[in-house]
């Protein structure tokens, strides 16, 4: 694939991901959200609902063998510039409720 067609596809996620959080907004820190709910909200637009999808260079979660605490940092700090950071967004509590979630999805 050529880097015009990553840099393209890169900046549709980053618009996808935009629009997903403006029409939806992120959940309150202290609102009682599961794991599951918050991705279906926040993740399964690039990664599939049950992380089978990986469009652009995305990581397929069900295949992915990374560790937990890895997971965690990404979805803290998010991963190169497709995905973004969620450490602003959500509390300590809902970050590791996604990455305990993201676990589950795994074959």
């Amino acid at each position: 694939m050529t880097l015009q067609k990553h840099y393209f596809l890169g900046m549709m996620v980053v618009l996808l991901a935009g629009s997903v959080f403006s029409s939806q907004g992120f959940p309150h820190a202290s609102q009682e959200v599961s794991g599951e709910e918050l991705y279906e909200q926040l993740c399964s637009r690039c990664h599939g609902k049950k992380g089978g999808m990986g469009i652009g260079g995305i990581p397929k979660l069900k295949t992915s063998r990374i560790a937990e605490e890895l997971i965690l940092l990404r979805i803290r700090e998010g991963s190169g510039d497709q995905m973004p950071a969620f450490a602003d967004s959500l509390s300590a509590v809902q970050l590791k409720a996604v990455a305990s979630y993201v676990q589950t999805l795994r074959k």
